[in-house]
């Protein structure tokens, strides 16, 4: 990442009007295409960004590998185990019966009460 980028000029403003220590900036399909731009106040700000960046990679690899394990689940024709209610402010487990609106359980596909992921779950409770 040494050397100029795309989006320098960008990334050195956004870094002067922030005042922040770090300042990252990735453009996909932007104007002059994709591009990431790095500005920093030195080492341990760099450190700081280079360890937040990998964070946050490692919860787009999790997240992604979580997607295609229920892509996978529901092609192969697996019972379902949740229902999205409210319009999709709630989640509602099969197996249990019990509705969570709280928007991580939702996100998750998540049930508090069986502590189970409906993306890796296999059917109703009784079956498994």
């Amino acid at each position: 990442m040494i050397g100029p980028g795309k989006y320098d000029a960008e990334a050195q403003r956004l870094f002067e009007e922030t005042r922040a220590e770090s300042v990252l900036i990735v453009v996909v399909g932007g104007k002059k295409g994709n591009g990431i731009s790095a500005k920093n106040t030195g080492i341990v700000a760099g450190k700081r960004l280079a360890d937040l960046l990998r964070g946050v990679a490692e919860g787009l690899e999790r997240d992604a590998l979580l997607a295609m394990a229920a892509a996978a689940t529901e092609a192969a024709g697996a019972v379902k185990t949740y229902e999205l209610v409210n319009d999709g402010a709630a989640i509602k487990c099969l197996r249990c019966g019990m509705t969570s609106y709280h928007p991580q359980d939702v996100a998750h596909k998540y049930c508090g009460n069986c502590h189970v992921f409906h993306h890796l779950a296999v059917g109703p409770k009784e079956y498994s």
